[in-house]
């Protein structure tokens, strides 16, 4: 499609028709951004593999209530990237809106002799954080590092149902996380106390039947089955 507007493109854009087609898309000219409005969609172009792991990825956004802009025009500097690639952008800073940009990788670690490892990669742009929080008011008095609750991973189904927990439990002011992966039990815990957590939620497929929070007190070792409110309202006393 753009071999045939070549001669119209800028002259970054036609110099990496050859090098890296895919980065004019991010071009800033406005007559090479017009001449992309009709150029094919990636989306087009993904395998089925490509497509579910994208709709699985878009589940969680919507179950989370996190809202978004598929963008077909985004493009990272870094070609290890694959599958999704992303872009968080506030109204706050004009035309310098973009605060940080990322992607997923498929097992870089290995590249470097360690073990396969897939993660995200995000970079950050620390004078546009650093000008949103000024401009919202949001600098926080003072920082407390503890960490009220850490939800144990059992697994993929267990973890969406964790995910939601834990946007509720942040939304009443109580400091959450989900342990990233389904590890061992016994590294997940040992995580929580190098991390001093305070209780650990221990959610499997029973407490989801039940409606149910079993809560571990890491000082104590007390477990105790809550509700969801009844479990705010220890965890805030």
């Amino acid at each position: 499609y753009l071999r045939t507007y070549e001669r119209d493109l800028d002259e970054d854009s036609q110099r990496r028709l050859t090098t890296n087609p895919l980065r004019i898309l991010d071009s800033k000219s406005s007559k090479t951004q017009e001449i992309l409005l009709g150029a094919p969609v990636l989306s087009d172009f993904m395998d089925n593999e490509s497509k579910q792991h994208f709709e699985g990825l878009r589940d969680l956004l919507d179950d989370n209530g996190l809202s978004y802009n598929v963008n077909p025009n985004i493009v990272r500097g870094l070609d290890y990237y694959n599958k999704t690639v992303f872009e968080w952008t506030t109204i706050t800073l004009g035309s310098q809106g973009t605060v940080c940009g990322g992607g997923r990788y498929a097992d870089l670690t290995g590249v470097f002799g360690m073990k396969d490892m897939s993660g995200v990669g995000i970079s950050f742009g620390a004078d546009r954080i650093y000008d949103v929080l000024t401009e919202l008011n949001l600098f926080p008095e003072a920082v407390d590092n503890t960490l009220d609750l850490l939800f144990i991973n059992f697994g993929e189904v267990e973890e969406k149902q964790c995910l939601k927990l834990v946007k509720q439990m942040r939304a009443e002011g109580i400091s959450s996380e989900l342990y990233p992966s389904s590890a061992k039990m016994k590294k997940q815990m040992k995580y929580a106390n190098d991390r001093n957590v305070k209780n650990v939620a221990l959610i499997g497929q029973d407490e989801i039947d039940k409606g149910i929070l079993l809560i571990k007190n890491m000082e104590s070792g007390e477990q105790t089955e809550l509700s969801f409110d009844q479990a705010i309202t220890q965890l805030k006393a």
